[in-house]
């Protein structure tokens, strides 16, 4: 007689190396990595969800509510790879709740695929090299611009003085922007602040005073991006909430944008509420008659009616225009000539 044995699946539990907590199963509890160390646990890291959100918000606690380096020191105890353009897409589309978990969503592109830190560190290391070679390429240059040819360079010094020159006839630059910069920064700072007058309107003082630090952080951020991240970040930052303060920021733009999609009703009722059109001078009231023509055709039928109403009244003022009233000589002329008539004939 055949005996039937009980076979019990063992269930594996997958513990977190941090709280201890341990899961039935990976997915969602755990991040996948394409890190070598996380091999055995199927690229798994063995730090849960909640651990690494937990830890990411403190660290930025601690360095000033900088997300750059909170994303980068996880990316390092991860071995992760770290990109800036990820951390930017995430603070444009404020997605900062479970940020962590948010960032691995898009590290996981095609683009990013199959990278780890090491991957981070070699780029980082190639940027530092990029520009100690080119600093030391046109170290006694006074523009350092990314070129071999001279006269190209030479054209550019050109066109720049021509800039600084065209730029220097409406406003004094060193004035306006401080005497700290070069030429070639002046030129570049008055380029961003003009292309800023161009998309938003500056309309007053405070504004003007938004977009000219809009300008400057911006550059200094691009001075520090290949010799100090962290000062880098920190400008990049600054620059985001200086965004905020003008209103500019992409996400800020929502709202605006969906206001060109309402009904022209909704519109017109809003603009109406909020910045009504006010009246229009006496010559430009009525410039194609149309109102005239309704005053003459509801002023005849009230008239016709016996309605009195604002019509009627419109429609005898206008009427009256156009009507010929009798003389008091030629009344008094009419009635003689009456009598005469009746004396002779008698009364009709």
């Amino acid at each position: 007689m055949a005996t039937k044995t009980n076979l019990k699946k063992k269930v594996v539990m997958h513990k977190c190396s941090c709280c201890g907590t341990e899961y039935i199963t990976q997915k969602g509890n755990f991040l996948i990595g394409d890190s070598l160390l996380y091999k055995q646990e199927d690229s798994y890291i063995p730090i849960c969800v909640v651990c690494i959100n937990k830890y990411f918000n403190d660290i930025l606690k601690k360095n000033n509510n900088s997300y750059h380096v909170a994303f980068k020191t996880i990316c390092a105890l991860t071995n992760m790879y770290y990109n800036n353009n990820i951390v930017n897409t995430l603070l444009e589309s404020d997605k900062m709740s479970n940020t962590f978990t948010n960032y691995v969503k898009l590290s996981n592109l095609s683009q990013y695929k199959g990278k780890t830190f090491n991957d981070t560190v070699v780029e980082d290391n190639q940027l530092f090299l990029d520009y100690i070679e080119l600093q030391n390429k046109f170290e006694n240059s006074q523009f350092k611009e990314f070129t071999k040819d001279e006269d190209d360079k030479a054209k550019l010094l050109k066109s720049i003085d021509q800039l600084y020159d065209e730029f220097s006839k409406g406003k004094n630059l060193e004035l306006f922007w401080g005497f700290d910069y070069t030429k070639e920064e002046h030129v570049l700072l008055e380029t961003n602040f003009q292309e800023y007058l161009s998309e938003y309107d500056i309309k007053n003082k405070v504004e003007e005073e938004l977009f000219k630090s809009l300008c400057q952080t911006k550059l200094e951020a691009d001075k520090a991006r290949l010799v100090d991240i962290g000062k880098y970040e920190k400008l990049t930052g600054l620059w985001q909430k200086t965004l905020e303060s003008a209103n500019i920021k992409p996400s800020q733009q929502k709202s605006d944008e969906m206001s060109d999609k309402q009904v022209l009703g909704v519109l017109i009722k809003k603009w109406e509420n909020t910045r009504p059109i006010s009246e229009p001078q006496k010559r430009w009231a009525d410039v194609d008659g149309l109102w005239k023509m309704v005053v003459l055709f509801i002023g005849s039928l009230s008239k016709m009616v016996g309605l009195d109403n604002k019509y009627s009244e419109e429609y005898e003022q206008e009427i009256g225009k156009y009507t010929v009233q009798q003389s008091e000589y030629n009344s008094a002329n009419t009635t003689q000539e009456k009598e005469n008539i009746e004396e002779m004939f008698g009364e009709f």
